[in-house]
């Protein structure tokens, strides 16, 4: 059999590779196909105790679990009978005891709470994750490319000009300081570097938004979904005009069967591209886009440690719920050679950027 195959249908050549068995596969049906429904279900259940396990250690955080909970039953009432409803919905002493069974349990420990829960509670938060609704309960991100400084007209009196006195440089990744690219090489970059940088920003702006601003939290799963969605980054893909590669983001985005790929997100990808590009200011216009690229450099080194030092690394804590549902990274790790590789792109992205005219994007 050709080794290049989907081991699901066996008929179309394969395309992608799931991230935690290394299956080869060729399309969202065969992801969530039957042969492979337990490590897809797997995936959903890591991201819910991955998302449990960032919330803060607030006195309240017991109550807000169960709220949770309750909005997640309260949901799925509209597709059950009365009798059911009756059945899995929380009343007054399900509340109770809920709190209870948090109130000594750290939120820090996501596989202590997970045995905490009842098996439908469990089920509800691996829905909630699966149909992407966790939006609606859990506090947005708000991107630090979001903000642009106001012009000002006139500048009549000191007070006026501290109205917009906000320092957007320390909320943005810290820019990494590379040559210019002329010390580099005096071989003018091709034609395409512009487009392939659209590219890894929109890859880029997808996956901060995915992991709500906190990729570091999960450095490995933040790299393999970068890599995953730029085309750029995983084939050496090429692009000619800014639509090709935009659009590709948007279609890896949408084969990508673990993430969101409604276009509601997608357009919300598009736009945080075009407020990257435009920057913070007319007079500081790539700003954004070096602290994008700077801010990619950093996850890559940072998977780069974790490839190094897991080599050595062989007692990984395992837990009940690591132990059931088999949430071992070793699969999501990247060879330190192609790391090294992807990180010397990206600073020649990142030389060029703060070498180049920013009308290039236009």
């Amino acid at each position: 059999m050709d080794q290049n195959l989907c081991k699901v249908c066996a008929i179309n050549e394969s395309k992608y590779v799931c991230p935690r068995c290394n299956l080869l596969y060729c399309s969202v049906k065969c992801y969530q196909s039957r042969l492979h429904l337990r490590c897809s279900e797997e995936f959903y259940k890591e991201n819910v105790v991955e998302y449990m396990s960032t919330n803060s250690n607030d006195q309240d955080d017991a109550n807000k679990m169960k709220d949770i909970l309750n909005r997640i039953y309260n949901q799925d009432q509209t597709s059950e009978d009365d009798d059911e409803d009756e059945e899995h919905s929380l009343d007054s002493d399900d509340e109770e005891d809920i709190a209870e069974r948090l109130k000594s349990v750290s939120l820090d420990d996501a596989d202590s709470v997970w045995e905490k829960l009842s098996q439908s509670e469990k089920q509800a938060f691996v829905d909630l994750v699966q149909n992407g609704c966790s939006e609606s309960i859990v506090p947005l991100w708000e991107p630090w490319w979001s903000y642009r400084k106001s012009k000002q007209k006139i500048e009549i009196v000191e007070e006026n000009a501290s109205k917009d006195s906000f320092d957007y440089a320390t909320h943005c990744p810290t820019l990494k300081n590379v040559p210019p690219l002329s010390d580099i090489t005096k071989r003018p970059p091709a034609a395409c570097v512009t487009w392939n940088i659209i590219n890894v920003i929109g890859s880029y702006s997808y996956v901060i938004r995915y992991f709500n601003g906190e990729p570091m939290d999960f450095i490995l799963e933040a790299v393999d979904l970068l890599i995953t969605v730029s085309g750029n980054l995983r084939d050496n893909r090429n692009y000619d005009s800014y639509e090709s590669a935009i659009e590709e983001v948007a279609y890896e985005i949408v084969q990508c069967p673990w993430v969101d790929g409604s276009e509601h997100t997608l357009a919300r990808m598009r736009d945080d591209v075009q407020k990257i590009l435009h920057g913070p200011e007319e007079s500081n216009q790539s700003f954004y886009l070096q602290a994008a690229l700077s801010d990619i450099i950093n996850l890559l080194e940072k998977a780069k440690g974790i490839s190094k030092k897991t080599g050595n690394n062989s007692e990984e804590k395992t837990n009940s719920f690591s132990k059931q549902f088999g949430t071992s990274r070793a699969n999501l790790l990247i060879p330190k050679e192609k790391l090294k590789l992807y990180m010397k792109k990206i600073e020649y992205y990142l030389m060029w950027v703060k070498s180049c005219v920013h009308s290039s994007f236009s």
